[in-house]
């Protein structure tokens, strides 16, 4: 009795072994480099130049007003020695609410930009994440990994789809979609 048990122990084992083995052969990966798919698509270019343009303008823009602060700034030193205690009062009381309303303007300018930027790697996210589940589901991929994630610490260059993401994205992009 103790030997048919050790038996059907080591049959239930060659299965388990045999059947890992198998699911492994059927297993396919590949990896994409998201950040390169980002700075070689058309799509990705362009994004990057649109945000690029608009963090320059606000920029600009707030130099602007940090120029005129500052000289409001200068201004009111050299005339605090000759003002009243009222009339300084009344200056700080004015640059307390310009220095509140550049802190304000700053803090718009980068609700703004990250707007800006979730509202356009929004849209291309979901243009490439469809891409590359074409790609799965026709090259049969079991999983495919972003190499920037972490998790990759080796690929063979041959499961790397970033090129065909690529090629697909901007093709997709040169026929109006």
């Amino acid at each position: 009795m103790h030997f048919v048990n050790i038996r059907t122990v080591f049959a239930i084992l060659m299965v388990f072994i045999f059947t890992g083995t198998a699911f492994a052969a059927d297993l396919k990966i590949g990896i994409v480099d998201m950040d390169r798919v980002f700075e070689s698509t058309t799509s990705g270019k362009a994004i990057r130049a649109e945000f690029t343009a608009k963090a320059q303008q606000l920029e600009t823009s707030f130099k602007q007003k940090g120029t005129e602060f500052e000289a409001f700034q200068k201004n009111l030193e050299r005339e605090a020695q000759v003002m009243d205690a009222a009339m300084r009062e009344k200056k700080r009381v004015e640059y307390e609410a310009k220095r509140e309303e550049m802190q304000k303007l700053q803090r718009g300018y980068q609700g703004e930009m990250q707007e800006l930027q979730q509202r356009l790697m929004g849209t291309f996210q979901k243009e490439i994440i469809d891409i590359i589940g074409q790609i799965a589901k026709s090259g049969k991929y079991t999983v495919i990994m972003d190499k920037r994630g972490g998790g990759v610490l080796f690929s063979r260059d041959n499961i790397d789809l970033t090129n065909e993401v690529i090629k697909r994205h901007d093709s997709l992009k040169a026929k109006g979609r």
